[in-house]
């Protein structure tokens, strides 16, 4: 899946309600191993259990898409890995289990790939937005990998 953010970082944070700090984000499309702005619950270095009766401040923080794979699969020449496949794999079950570890990832469009064409046979790009909502978020997980 590719996607595109066409909003500043300072717009991301005034339709979340996030605070962008030096993010400095200007929009356009997203590639692998590249870094863009996501929306965490400011937990980002501090583990154990939430503060009771404190909210936490949403805050954007720049995070690279992917994640490196496990040892295991480096050797064979794995490559990041970009979506969680298998969620009951060891690999992901603490990050799944943890909440600071969850995040939004703001978008303005996604891409999944189509049926391939009948007349030359290459896969189709499929692009999605909402068309109420100028930018929205998808759920996402995050692996301290940097």
């Amino acid at each position: 899946m590719l996607y595109r953010l066409d909003a500043t970082a300072d717009a991301v944070s005034r339709a979340f309600g996030a605070r962008a700090g030096d993010d400095p984000w200007a929009g356009g499309h997203v590639a692998p191993g590249r870094f863009a702005p996501v929306i965490t619950a400011g937990r980002e270095f501090i583990a154990g259990p939430r503060p009771a009766g404190r909210p936490l401040e949403a805050r954007m923080v720049p995070r690279l898409w992917g994640v490196p794979p496990p040892f295991s699969m480096l050797d064979a020449g794995g490559q990041n890995i970009l979506t969680v496949r298998n969620p009951d794999s060891p690999f992901w079950i603490g990050n799944l289990r943890n909440s600071e570890f969850r995040c939004l990832v703001p978008a303005t469009a996604f891409m999944e790939w189509g049926r391939s064409s009948p007349k030359d046979g290459k896969r189709r790009q499929c692009w999605f937005s909402c068309t109420d909502q100028p930018v929205f978020v998808m759920a996402a997980v995050w692996k301290d990998s940097e």
